[in-house]
This record gives structure tokens, sequence and C-alpha cells, in this order.
């Protein structure tokens, strides 16, 4: 049992990156197949195998070429138990790699409905908690009268 975290990220991965940062990026998402014999850092497979029920939606991971051919555009949809914060680690090693500059996506814990919003900036990725309201706690919070 643990707890789950969920991150959706869609960004833009720059083209002139190395080929050893491809396979460490395909590596982090469980695309490529690890010689068990030989030794890996600890992150690999990071988003591979956990799944949750908290969440909908099944893993997703897409490295592909973006429309304009400047870059490569990146998605992950995943969620894995972070007691390591691996998935902060990801973001601050994915980053420097980036070319998109801004909102790229969220965290959300399955223990809170607020998620963290995901900021890359300047080349460095900065997380922004929200608070998530309904529409009935929105209005009580502003008085509003809602009408049904």
């Amino acid at each position: 049992m643990g707890v789950f975290t969920e991150i959706v990220l869609s960004c833009r991965i720059k083209r002139d990156i190395s080929k050893e940062i491809l396979h460490d990026l395909a590596a982090w998402c469980g695309e490529i197949e690890l010689d068990p014999n030989l030794p890996h850092p600890f992150f690999y497979e990071t988003f591979k195998y956990e799944n949750s029920t908290a969440f909908t939606g099944k893993r997703y991971y897409s490295l592909t070429d973006c429309d304009d051919g400047n870059d490569f555009c990146f998605s992950i949809h995943a969620n894995r138990k972070n007691y390591e914060r691996e998935i902060e680690e990801f973001l601050a090693w994915i980053v420097p790699h980036s070319s998109t500059e801004g909102f790229v996506g969220y965290l959300r814990s399955e223990l809170t409905r607020d998620p963290q919003l995901i900021f890359f900036v300047s080349g460095k990725a900065f997380l922004r908690k929200i608070t998530a309201y309904t529409e009935i706690e929105a209005a009580i919070k502003n008085r509003v009268v809602v009408k049904q």
C-alpha cells in the first residue's frame, strides 16, 4: 500500500540533445528493456510499472517530432509512489533539455484534490500549489448565490 502521485507533463525537448539523453528519457519512462545484469541509475523505469486506481487513465508516454520540425514533443501521464521524490528529480533532470517556458503540466497526490502546477522557467522547474474548489465551495467563498 502507498500513496500515489499522478504526473501529467507535456513539453518540447530541444532537438540538439545527445543520444544519451534520449536514451535516459526513454529509460525514465520504461520504454527500454534494461539488462538486469548491468547496473543502471536508480531513476530508470521510474514511470514504467506502477499504476493506480486513484486516478483514471493508463500510463502514457510519447516522444515524437513536433510539427515545426524544430524540437521533439514529449508527453507523459503516469502514476507512481513518490517516496523518494523521483518525480521532482525527473523534473529537475528534464528541464534543462526543454525549450518550453511556462506551464507544462501538473502533479496530484491521491491524498488531496489540490494539484500542483508545473512550470519551466529559465531552465528550472517550479511547482505551484493551487486550491481546487467545487462550484458550491467557490460560491460560498465568494458569497455568490448558485441557482440550481
